[in-house]
Formats: structure tokens, C-alpha cells, sequence
């Protein structure tokens, strides 16, 4: 696995190249603005972070860092049951595909590339790897050949599977998003 990151020795928590806040320590390998950027839809609640450089498939895109909760956010992660990940600087940004290009290791909190990943392409993640229950459900429009359609985590993907498999119909759960 190569290590595509620059570690910056010289860094302060107040460096302007940083994504995260200076009352965060310095994570080695964490995201730089130097090599990636949130950008904005004029979609409701619609961000998403793209990498301003390349990464071949099984390397190291970074290190996230966060902050540990006992409740879930629109930005966290879902560490282990009940416990989430609060990161609305960075990683709080990947976006969902149906056809990922990386992997968020939920354990050490790493992303990597799942495949080969061109400079100025979104960083995308499967919700519903990373979440047994999302937040907040939706209606994926990733365009992927295999686009599972509605989005809601892991429990969710489980029952409609258990569902297929006795034959019983299916129904979307249907929240206010």
C-alpha cells in the first residue's frame, strides 16, 4: 500500500491547509486542503468532498479524526452500536455511491482508495457499509448499474434481503427527509 499523503512536520493546529479546527490535534496523514475540497450544491444539505489528487487502488487517502458520540449526527459515523463519530470537517462530506471508490475502516478510522481514483473526482463511501441506520434516510441518485434506489443502512439492506428471500412484498419506509 502506498501512503499518497503528505505529512507536514512543520505543521501548527492553527495551519491554514488544515480542515480541522486548531482545538484538534495534529493527526498524522490527516486531510490537507492542499489535496482535496468540500464542494457545494445548491441542493439542500448536498456537499461533498473531491480529491485534488490521484490514488491508485489500496492506498491510504487519510486519516479522520472526530469527535466520539453517543448519538448520531448528519456528519458522523457509526463506530461500533450506539457510538458515533462527529466529524462536520471533513469526513462528514464523503459521499454516498452505490459503486464506491473507497473504504472507510470504521476500526482506525483510515479511508482508502477501492479502486483507482482520478485528481477531481469525489471521494465516495457505501452509507450502508459504514451505518446500520442512517441519520437521516434518501433516494440515491448515484447512477451506478447497481443503484439500490432508497438508502437507510445496513438493517434496512438486511430486511429488504430477508424480505426477497420469503418473497414477502416490500415496502420503502418512507421518512421526512
Amino acid at each position: 500500500m502506498r501512503h499518497n499523503i503528505k505529512i507536514y512536520e512543520d505543521m501548527n493546529t492553527d495551519d491554514p491547509r488544515r480542515f480541522y479546527p486548531e482545538y484538534f490535534p495534529i493527526s498524522l496523514n490527516e486531510p490537507l486542503k492542499t489535496n482535496f475540497v468540500i464542494l457545494e450544491s445548491p441542493e439542500e444539505i448536498r456537499k461533498g468532498l473531491m480529491s485534488l489528487v490521484s490514488f491508485e487502488e489500496g492506498d491510504l487517502i487519510a486519516q479522520c479524526v472526530g469527535v466520539a458520540l453517543n448519538f448520531q449526527t448528519l456528519h458522523s459515523l457509526e463506530r461500533t452500536a450506539g457510538q458515533y463519530l462527529h466529524d462536520p470537517f471533513w469526513a462528514g462530506y464523503i459521499i454516498h455511491s452505490c459503486s464506491p471508490n473507497s473504504y472507510l475502516n470504521m476500526k482506525d478510522f483510515t479511508l482508502h482508495a477501492l479502486k483507482k481514483i482520478s485528481s477531481f473526482s469525489l471521494i465516495t463511501i457505501d452509507y450502508e457499509i459504514t451505518e446500520k441506520n442512517l441519520y437521516q434516510g434518501f433516494t440515491c441518485t448515484c447512477g451506478s448499474p447497481n443503484c439500490k434506489g432508497w438508502i437507510e443502512g445496513r438493517e434496512y439492506r438486511e430486511s429488504i434481503s430477508n424480505q426477497d428471500a420469503t418473497g414477502d412484498t416490500i415496502e420503502k419506509n418512507n421518512k421526512d427527509i
